[in-house]
């Protein structure tokens, strides 16, 4: 929100204080995102200048990552106020799959959290073993294997494929 009446300082004339409440049936939705929101939010002036604070969580959704969905388990985004505002995001968010080699099934969860500026993503994995290692992670996700059932194969284009995904995942 901003203000041209006053030489384009942003700052408004009048004191300002919206309520703003939802409970479902706002969608937020992109080639990598389908969520159902709730929101309570409430916009004012904070020292003459608009700004606003509340939260958006997940009513329910998925996003989709590396051509899989990831249904969303938990999903908060806490706005504190301040100029700007600061955004706090906090997703889970989990998806199965099943090798390819063996047909056993992997829940493959993905945590996403920290401000827009420095997002933290961690992926974390339960196997019919136990905690999954991020190379077993990131070959399920790329080819649906663990990292021990390509390397059996000793396949040269799927490590490939591989080594790109986990370049792109972690930078």
């Amino acid at each position: 929100v901003s203000s041209s009446s006053s030489g384009g300082s942003g700052e408004l004339p009048f004191d300002l204080s919206i309520d703003v409440a939802g409970t479902g049936d706002l969608w937020f939705r992109t080639n990598f995102a389908d969520i159902e929101m709730a929101l309570k939010l409430r916009i004012f002036t904070l020292e003459r200048k608009p700004t606003v604070n509340g939260y958006v969580s997940a009513v329910r959704g998925r996003i989709t990552l590396l051509q899989r969905d990831f249904q969303i388990t938990e999903g908060l985004v806490n706005i504190i106020q301040g100029n700007p505002p600061v955004m706090q995001l906090n997703v889970t968010a989990e998806t199965r799959v099943r090798s390819v080699i063996s047909h056993e099934e992997y829940v493959i969860t993905i945590v996403i959290s920290g401000d827009l500026e420095n997002l933290d993503i961690s992926l974390s994995c339960q196997g019919p073993s136990g905690l999954m290692v991020q190379e077993d992670i990131l070959t399920l996700l790329a080819v649906g294997l663990t990292y021990g059932e390509m390397q059996q194969m000793n396949s040269s284009s799927i490590r490939s494929e591989v080594e790109n995904v986990a370049q792109t995942m972690l930078g």
